[in-house]
């Protein structure tokens, strides 16, 4: 798995998984970011990139590891010039304004340039699923009905996705409130698979990729319509990392 990181990654990761606020009792900006534990190696890259000193704290309640940034040389000297100017979230374009700038004593302005591939990296890597679905249904001859689905969530930033959709994916999502979905399996094989076969994931969602392409590809074939088929991809799926944690994702 390529674990390089780069700028434009960081960017879209922060965007997804970071946090951007303030200790108004110390009277300071903090700058969070928070992954799963399987990620660790990952996060210490992201330290390294930024330059924080300080250690990565785990939850093993949460299965989390979380990085955070208070030092205000360090944040003007480092992060501050990543995200000035660059977020294309308003969501994390008002936590700026209102969390940093009274003690930063700069503002930012959202970023209106074209999604780089590594940036959509980086989102995906932090708020991006890959889905496979079996739904009992009297409508099929195995008795089930298998779905895939590829996600982006982002609360409250639905003219950032849809962005995302403009720019990326050819207007091909579906942009529903808070979420870019893609369901239809030509699609998915038209721009979700090459997109992701090109550029590779950081994060565990590699692994997961991979494991859904496999079933992508039985779907396509129309395997998945006999009991064959079916059972392969309860298998894969099994191994997907939404049923490692022990989650019953069928619905």
């Amino acid at each position: 798995m390529n674990k390089k990181i780069n700028r434009n990654w960081i960017l879209g990761f922060i965007e997804a998984e970071g946090t951007i606020s303030s200790n108004k009792r110390l009277k300071k900006p903090v700058f969070t970011i928070t992954q799963h534990i399987a990620d660790y190696k990952l996060m210490e890259q992201i330290r390294n990139f930024l330059n924080i000193n300080s250690s990565i704290k785990f939850s093993n309640r949460d299965l989390t590891c979380e990085l955070a940034e208070t030092n205000m040389t360090n944040l003007k000297k480092t992060i501050l010039p990543i995200l000035l100017n660059n977020l294309y979230s308003e969501k994390k374009l008002n936590q700026f304004n209102e969390h940093w700038t009274p003690y930063l004593h700069t503002s930012s302005i959202l970023n209106h340039n074209k999604i780089s591939n590594d940036w959509l990296l980086g989102m995906v890597d932090g708020d991006g699923s890959f889905f496979i679905t079996i739904a009992k249904s009297n409508d099929y001859k195995i008795g089930y009905q298998i779905r895939a689905r590829f996600a982006i969530k982002q609360i409250n930033s639905k003219n950032l996705l849809e962005k995302i959709n403009n720019e990326i994916f050819d207007k091909k999502a579906k942009v529903q409130d808070d979420r870019l979905i893609i369901e239809d399996i030509k699609i998915i094989m038209e721009y979700v698979l090459p997109f992701f076969t090109r550029n590779k994931l950081k994060t565990r969602k590699e692994k997961d990729f991979r494991l859904w392409k496999e079933v992508i590809h039985l779907i396509y074939n129309k395997e998945h319509l006999e009991e064959k088929g079916l059972v392969k991809i309860k298998n894969i799926r099994l191994k997907m990392n939404l049923n490692r944690q022990g989650i019953d994702h069928t619905i």
